[in-house]
């Protein structure tokens, strides 16, 4: 009889446990309510300090989950998935150095069993921080998991883009397009790597299929009229910039870019209405010369 009555409390604690599990798919507060109950009944139930973590964490409160997390390590070092929700956390409250430390903390105590997600999220945190050499290392451990994956091309894409690495950038970008040539965007970043590498004819083209696939997208225009400005094709550059504006007339730099391409072309009446438009919607760049020019 006595020993029934010892294990009565952990008894209800499993009971609580699995209520307050089912309760975090429907609503976490009412799960932290429960985790608390077992926690009374168990104070070393290291699951449920991990699980009411997690219901701390969907729920914004960081700094408890936090210490959740701490207690169900602290009962259970098994629990290493702890260390990848408090780099979250710590990603979340904008300490970026602390988040690194957790992704790397269960990175390297799981080099086998380490999942492709893991190292891209490493590796965006690292371009974050502007580690360019370490993202890319994670991108491509993280693309040697799963190649197939198309966001991974484009991850390690952008990271080389932003290190001014076009060549590369292209490449890996070109890579995305083949595992998903339906997507308006990679054409666009491909158009945009053409562009910083001057080859403005394969940007336009790039730009013109990525229309296709989205034509009232303002940006696309955009950029395909600097292309064809920087090809000299004023004509073509102002249709594109007068595309971008009727779709989207609250941009200054369409207007702006807009007027370049009209006094290209000897309108100078028509560019400075388009640089005052401009200014008017809080674009300035080269103030001096449009008053040189307008004034």
């Amino acid at each position: 009889m006595l020993s029934a009555l010892v294990d009565l409390p952990a008894q209800d604690a499993k009971k609580i446990f699995n209520k307050a599990f089912h309760y975090m798919s429907v609503d976490n507060v009412e799960a932290v309510h429960y985790f608390d109950q077992v926690i009374e009944l168990d104070s070393a139930y290291a699951e449920a300090y991990y699980f009411r973590g997690i219901a701390h964490f969907k729920l914004e409160k960081y700094y408890s989950a936090l210490s959740d997390f701490d207690r169900a390590y602290h009962f259970d070092n098994k629990l290493e998935l702890t260390n990848i929700y408090k780099g979250f956390i710590y990603r979340k409250l904008q300490e970026n150095d602390s988040a690194l430390e957790y992704f790397n903390r269960y990175i390297e105590a799981n080099p086998r069993d380490t999942s492709a997600y893991n190292l891209v999220l490493r590796g965006k945190l690292r371009s974050l921080m502007g580690d360019v050499v370490g993202s890319i290392e994670d991108f491509e451990a993280a693309l040697n998991l799963d190649p197939v994956q198309e966001s991974y091309h484009y991850y390690k894409f952008v990271a080389l883009f932003d290190d001014a690495q076009y060549r590369k950038a292209l490449a890996e970008i070109s890579k995305a397009i083949d595992l998903n040539p339906g997507f308006y965007g990679y054409y666009f970043n491909r158009g945009n790597t053409h562009f910083q590498l001057e080859d403005y004819d394969h940007a336009v083209e790039e730009y013109t299929v990525a229309l296709e696939l989205d034509v009232h997208n303002a940006d696309i225009y955009y950029h395909r009229g600097l292309a064809e400005h920087a090809r000299r094709n004023f004509v073509e550059a102002i249709r594109d910039y007068d595309t971008a504006i009727a779709y989207n007339p609250y941009d200054g730099t369409y207007f702006f870019q807009r007027g370049y391409a009209k006094l290209a072309e000897g309108d100078k009446s028509g560019a400075c209405d388009d640089w005052f438009v401009a200014g008017s919607l809080g674009y300035y760049e080269d103030f001096q010369k449009i008053r040189d020019v307008c004034e």
